[in-house]
Order: C-alpha cells, then structure tokens, then sequence
C-alpha cells in the first residue's frame, strides 16, 4: 500500500506526464577519450573519467559543477550525411555555448542504433587551442 506522501508525490508525476506539457531529453554522458592542439603545435590526448549531464532544455554541464551551472542552450537537427553506399539521415542535439573565452560544443547522435546508447563530442575552441572530448551517453 502506497503511504500517503509517496502518494501525491506519484500523483503529481502522472498528471505531469500526461499534462501535454513537453518534457525535456535528459542525457548522462561519459567520456572515452580526450584530445587537445595548441596553436604551438602541441598535441595532448588521454582516457579521463569526465561526465556530464545534457538537459535539451537547460543546456549541458560537467558533473563537478554546481547544480544550476548548466551552459549554452540545445536544439534538436536533421543533417544530410553522404556516405559511398547512399545518403543518411543523422539527427543530432546541439548544445553551443560562447559566453566565456571558449566557443564550447556539445553534440549527441540521437538516432537510436545501440539501444540505448548515443555517441557525442563535446569540442571547446579558444584562442589558442582546440580541444576535443568522445564518448557515449545514455538517455535518462
């Protein structure tokens, strides 16, 4: 038997989904791989451990950060992709950012190939480098 606030609490989360109100896409993202190029020439890469989340209404942010940190704003695209066997429809999130030194941006592969398992790159651009980090996300 369901106790009275547990009650009201899934209530309130059924009538908010059946509300007609758009929810928004929630992804948890963890890194594989990471690369960075300096304008010297300089090239770093590695396996760091980072995680992010990336909410299609608020935007993206790292794990680490404080909870209302999220940066940049998200839109959901259709791209052509032109391959040697035919041409593909590719439907990404977006999510850009450029209000610090950095150009910051996110990009997560929304077509569902692996299950539940979406690829991303999430690419910082600055005046004099360029970094890159890969990796998977999973749709929460």
């Amino acid at each position: 038997m369901v106790k009275g606030s547990m009650k009201k609490t899934l209530l309130l989360a059924a009538a908010l989904a059946c509300s007609g109100v758009a929810q928004a896409d929630v992804y948890f993202c963890e890194t594989k791989g990471w690369a960075n190029v300096s304008s010297s020439g300089e090239i770093n890469k590695g396996e760091p451990n980072d995680q992010y989340v990336v909410n299609s209404d608020l935007g993206f942010k790292w794990t680490r950060a404080k909870e209302d940190e999220y940066k940049g704003s998200c839109s959901f695209q259709t791209h052509i992709q032109t391959f040697p066997t035919g041409e593909e429809e590719i439907k990404l999130l977006k999510c850009t950012d450029s209000t610090s030194i950095f150009l910051e941006e996110f990009v997560i592969s929304t077509d569902e190939r692996d299950g539940n398992s979406y690829p991303f790159s999430y690419v910082t651009n600055s005046f004099d480098s360029i970094s890159v980090w890969s990796g998977t996300c999973t749709k929460i």
